[in-house]
């Protein structure tokens, strides 16, 4: 506690100054620096997908930058690469040349647009990694492998990449970051308990840039520290090999490269830290107090705050680019920078019911970090506070139907907005919008834990005739039939109902069948003490019998199961298949996969597509448990006879960081059963597929 009030009374040293005008300061993002983090990866199918995000390239307690990635980029409008042009399969040295003349022809325009747009966006440099899968023609077989090629590039578009290399299809990275333990005289002891002094901390992230292991930190004493006898610790520190028999300390990147299978390592190397000295009211000079917010979360309930009380110290670092070789490992400079950062002395965690906001943006305000004080600060105009973590919701953008992208014809509409709580219809609310048909629709859009919002559910659902939902393909509802666990329209024609009667001999000396038609007589073999006969075009022979089956009607259904007749909703034959002896297309639909229904029929059982009715169900469907976190799709497929429709109706819950806007009551419904702007209206559908007969 004495260690505290000394770190205080620092920090009333350095703001007494300004106690009655504070000023306006820039954020120190200690050291100033932003990053963006961007890939793209083309699968084995040539589906090509982006990533990007930002983050601070700061020192604290868990790394430089690198438990602080948060920031998903919004609006990336660099573009993607276009395809390596490699065989499926092809032999390395062909693949190997393809990307390097793929790398020659695009590398300078890419690097270009990112150097422009990160200049733009006030970032400092960028880092991207392509990774394309592709079939390797190997001795042994075909082996799935990638190709991967590696830039760091800054504002004027400049890069430092190597040529593309053929890696696992999964290639994972190195974030590492050593802090010396060796400091300029005059700073306070107390930095000797640093969890940061003389530490190497690393974790492992994916070509998402998504950590697939949690900070590891390892204590080397102070190992790798630059000093006055002239041996490169940074080398060392890399790999042993540079310098044998001097080289010391428990670990190295290329012990972290091999261990892992990792393509690169990124390691941020801090030279030099010196305490920043303000003056005393005595006059005396006297290392200045820093405040560091190194998380802050918004919950439906609360705020927190978490940091560090510490001094500000003055840093000098540089990152380097590691690559793993047959020799030793090499590594290139790729940033220098300088700035302030805070030594994580005393820790300190506040949190405040969210109402104490008062309307204040939990974005702009940080809780006061001193003991007994929960009042709000701006943290833009408060002196000392070297860094702030950027604001995190634990539902951020968990239940916020986000980034949607719909299909022409799939209207989405949000119907109301109370607070965190926001209602959409998915689908058009209308009536017989639809001729006969099978409707298939779709809807892309993204979220964030699904595990962490407090609700998203499908709370309505409305459809004439029958209908079935999907999340990420998991079916979540199924009707109007109960126990339902799939859904399909029949495309087997039905054979129809049999006009037949046996063969006789006409007047004209030939074989008739039913109806008078006259067919040729056949060479004398019996059937019931009669000539065989041949039955004329369109006809069959079964069982003796000339036979015509003729397309049934809409109203007709005789289900035949191996021969036996028998009840379409309750049918008893396994093997059982809608739609053949009865009319040509019926409704499918599969029981008791997943022992949904308490006491679900068994087997298929198929039912008449035209059911004469609108439905609506309030069935209440948790959908959190089949989202996941990222780009998700819901789909609806709907079976329409005659005319029908089709929407549900979803409702999301969770703390948006976005003001919060009062919603306005849903849409009536349409008067010609569309929606008039998103489509789903007769005449805004094209090619939908209609049955036989309509």
């Amino acid at each position: 506690m004495k260690r505290l009030f000394i770190i205080l009374a620092a920090l009333l040293v350095g703001t007494s100054s300004l106690a009655q005008t504070p000023r306006a300061r820039p954020l120190t993002s200690s050291p100033f620096k932003t990053v963006l983090y961007s890939s793209q990866e083309v699968n084995i199918k040539g589906e090509s997908v982006a990533h990007a995000r930002v983050a601070p390239l700061a020192v604290a307690s868990g790394g430089l930058a690198a438990d602080r990635l948060v920031t998903e980029v919004s609006g990336y409008d660099v573009g993607t690469l276009p395809n390596i042009p490699i065989g499926n399969p092809s032999t390395q040295q062909a693949a190997l040349m393809a990307a390097e003349m793929w790398m020659q022809m695009n590398q300078n325009a890419f690097t270009t647009k990112v150097g422009r747009y990160i200049k733009k966006e006030g970032i400092s440099n960028a880092f991207f990694s392509f990774t394309q899968e592709f079939n390797l023609a190997t001795a042994t077989g075909v082996r799935k492998k990638a190709m991967a090629w590696n830039a760091n590039i800054d504002t004027s578009g400049r890069a430092v990449y190597g040529s593309p290399k053929i890696i696992d299809s999964d290639p994972v990275f190195i974030l590492a970051q050593y802090t010396p333990k060796t400091m300029v005289d005059g700073l306070p002891q107390s930095w000797a308990n640093s969890p940061l002094a003389g530490m190497l901390s690393y974790e492992v992230r994916n070509k998402k840039w998504e950590p697939i292991t949690s900070r590891v930190t390892v204590d080397t004493g102070g190992a790798y520290d630059q000093d006055q006898s002239g041996s490169d610790k940074l080398a060392c520190l890399m790999d042993h090999g540079y310098y044998p028999g001097i080289c010391y300390g428990p670990t190295t990147i290329r012990q972290l490269l091999n261990d892992y299978g990792a393509t690169a390592a990124f390691v941020d190397y801090v030279r030099q830290l010196e305490p920043v000295y303000v003056e005393d009211a005595n006059g005396d000079m006297v290392a200045q107090g820093a405040i560091s917010y190194d998380a802050r979360i918004v919950s439906c309930g609360s705020l927190k705050n978490s940091g560090f009380f510490g001094y500000a110290l003055s840093l000098t670092a540089e990152r380097y680019l590691a690559t793993p070789s047959t020799g030793l490992v090499q590594y290139q400079a790729i940033q220098q920078f300088q700035g302030k950062m805070a030594s994580p002395t005393e820790p300190f965690s506040k949190e405040i019911p969210i109402g104490e906001l008062q309307g204040l943006s939990p974005d702009t305000y940080v809780i006061s970090p001193h003991p007994g004080d929960n009042s709000l600060m701006r943290h833009d105009s408060t002196p000392n506070i070297l860094y702030v973590a950027p604001l995190r919701s634990d539902a951020a953008g968990s239940g916020n139907f986000d980034n949607i992208a719909a299909s022409p014809d799939m209207a989405v509409n949000q119907v109301s907005q109370v607070g965190p709580v926001r209602e959409f219809y998915i689908g058009t609310i209308g009536d017989n919008y639809w001729p006969s048909g099978v409707y298939d629709r779709a809807v892309g859009f993204t979220t964030g834990n699904p595990k962490a919002t407090d609700e998203f559910a499908m709370i309505a659902e409305g459809f004439d005739d029958w209908m079935m939902v999907k999340v990420n393909e998991h079916i979540v509802f199924l009707g109007p039939a109960p126990g339902m666990e799939t859904l399909e329209l029949s495309t087997t024609p039905g054979t129809g109902l049999p006009a037949s009667a046996g063969c006789t001999l006409g007047a004209t000396g030939k074989y008739e069948c039913a109806g008078g038609a006259i067919v040729d007589s056949t060479p004398a073999s019996c059937f019931g003490g009669r000539l065989n006969c041949q039955c004329p075009e369109g006809y069959t022979l079964e069982e003796q019998t000339c036979v015509i089956r003729a397309p049934q009607s809409f109203d007709y259904c005789d289900a035949q199961m191996s021969g036996v007749g028998g009840d379409a909703s309750n049918p008893t034959v396994e093997g059982y298949t809608c739609g053949q002896g009865c009319r040509p297309f019926m409704v499918k639909y599969l029981h008791n996969i997943n022992n949904l229904n308490p006491n679900p029929l068994t087997g298929t059982g198929c039912g008449y597509p035209e059911l004469n009715q609108s439905w609506f169900f309030n069935a209440y469907v948790d959908l959190r448990p089949f989202l996941v976190a990222g780009y998700n799709t819901l789909s609806f497929r709907v079976i329409v006879a005659g005319n029908g429709e089709g929407w549900i109706r979803v409702r999301t819950q969770s703390c948006a960081m976005a003001d919060i806007a009062p919603g306005g009551e849903p849409p009536p419904v349409p008067a010609n059963g569309g929606n008039g702007g998103v489509g789903n209206t007769v005449g805004g559908i094209v090619n939908e597929p209609v049955l036989p007969g309509q």
